[in-house]
């Protein structure tokens, strides 16, 4: 069975063609579950630098010897971020 992407992507959209390319794959359930955790570990990862950038931001006279924000300050920006998502 053949998909035709191009129409897909048209009538459906870019994520109904990324995933009816996946279905066409041999193993396709466990390529897309594959793909899904993928995607979310790519946002846990965003998300994290994220914070760690708001919180340096955040501190006075920050450091490059620091390496680290401080912990509540990344928690706070962490609750701030997810809240607002």
């Amino acid at each position: 069975m053949t998909v035709d992407l191009w129409n897909v992507l048209q009538s459906q959209g870019l994520e109904a063609a990324a995933f009816s390319f996946l279905g066409q794959l041999p193993l396709d359930t466990i390529v897309i579950i594959l793909f899904l955790i993928i995607i979310v570990i790519s946002f846990i990862t965003m998300a994290d630098s994220m914070t760690d950038v708001a919180a340096i931001f955040s501190t006075k006279g920050f450091l490059l010897e620091d390496k680290e924000p401080p912990l509540f300050l990344k928690v706070i920006w962490d609750i701030v971020m997810g809240s607002l998502a």
